[in-house]
C-alpha cells in the first residue's frame, strides 16, 4: 500500500458559515513523518478531526487504508487513527492515570482484565510514567498529563498517530521526552502527523511538509520549501532559525542550495565547507 491516508476534494463549513476547509487534496505514505503547518485559522485542526472521524466530510472524501470514511466506519477508524489533542485536559479525565489509559480499551470492547492490564502498563512504560499509574491525572504536571494522554492513545495500538501542537508549553526536558516518543513510534512503523507552529522542529523532523492557508493546501512536498523565503512569507509563516542564519550570510543564496541544512549540525558542516 503506497497511501495510508488520502484526502480528495475535502470541504467543510461550520454552522456559522465559516468555510474551514476548501477543496483539500493530499496523500500520506505509510511510516511517514508529516508536519502540518499554517497560521491560526488555516483549518489545521478541522482537517485532523476528519482523519479520525470526529468530523465527517460534507463534501469530498477521506480514505484511510483505502477505505472511505463514513458514519459506519467511526469505530474502525478511531482504532486505527489516534488523535492526541493540544490540551491534555481535553483527554485526561479519570480518577487515576491507569484508569484513564484503560478507558479507550474498555470503550472499544476489551473485557479481559489481564490483557487490559498488560496493554495499559506497556503504554505507560513507553512514555516513562508507569510509576504514576495510581496518581490522579489532575495532580500531574502539564508534561506528565501530556504523556498520560499519549499513553491512552498508544494503548489501543493505532497505526496512525496525530499530534496537535505536541511541543507547546513543554520545558526543554519535556520536549526532549516528546521527541524520543516520536522517534520510538516512527521506529515501530507508525505513520505520524504533527500539527505545529514550531518551524525549527518541522524542518528538522518531517519527511513531508503540508502548509495550509485559509482552508486550502498552500504547499505539499519536502522540507526544501524552507529555502524559499518568498513562499514562506506568502504562507504567513517565518523561516526556521537555520534558514534565517544562512539568509544573512553574504554570498549564500538559499534558492540555490541543493540540500538545505535541517539542523545546527548540518548548518555547521555546510559553513565549514564554504570556500575561504
Amino acid at each position: 500500500m503506497d497511501r495510508i491516508i488520502e484526502v480528495k476534494n475535502l470541504a467543510y463549513t461550520y454552522n456559522d458559515g465559516t468555510e474551514a476547509l476548501q477543496d483539500v487534496n493530499f496523500a500520506v505514505k505509510p511510516n511517514s513523518r508529516v508536519a502540518v503547518l499554517g497560521p491560526n485559522g488555516a483549518g489545521k485542526s478541522t482537517l485532523l478531526f476528519h482523519l479520525n472521524a470526529l468530523y465527517l466530510a460534507q463534501k469530498g472524501e477521506v480514505y484511510i487504508k483505502s477505505r472511505k470514511i463514513g458514519e459506519k466506519h467511526k469505530d474502525w477508524v478511531r482504532k486505527l487513527v489516534g488523535l492526541v489533542m493540544q490540551d491534555p485536559d481535553d483527554q485526561v479525565f479519570s480518577t487515576t492515570v491507569y484508569e484513564d489509559v484503560a478507558f479507550g480499551l474498555v470503550n472499544f470492547g476489551w473485557q479481559d482484565r489481564d490483557k487490559i492490564d498488560k496493554k495499559v502498563k506497556q503504554a505507560l512504560k513507553s512514555v516513562d510514567i508507569l510509576n504514576l499509574q495510581d496518581k490522579n491525572p489532575h495532580h500531574l504536571s502539564y508534561g506528565q498529563k501530556k504523556r498520560a494522554a499519549i499513553a491512552g492513545i498508544l494503548a489501543v495500538k493505532p497505526e496512525i498517530v496525530i499530534f496537535d501542537e505536541p511541543l507547546s508549553y513543554l520545558d526543554p526536558a519535556g520536549q526532549k521526552t516528546l521527541r524520543r516518543i516520536l522517534a520510538d513510534l516512527y521506529g515501530e512503523g507508525k505513520t505520524l502527523l504533527v500539527v505545529t507552529h514550531d518551524l525549527d522542529f518541522a524542518v528538522e523532523w518531517a519527511d513531508k511538509i503540508i502548509i495550509m492557508k485559509k482552508g486550502e493546501i498552500f504547499y505539499s512536498g519536502d522540507y526544501e520549501i524552507f529555502a524559499r523565503p518568498d513562499m514562506i512569507e506568502e504562507a504567513d509563516l517565518r523561516l526556521p532559525k537555520i534558514m534565517e542564519l544562512l539568509q544573512e550570510l553574504e554570498g549564500v543564496d538559499l534558492k540555490r542550495l541543493e540540500n538545505p541544512p535541517r539542523d545546527v549540525r548540518e548548518a555547521a558542516e555546510y559553513l565549514n565547507n564554504l570556500p575561504g
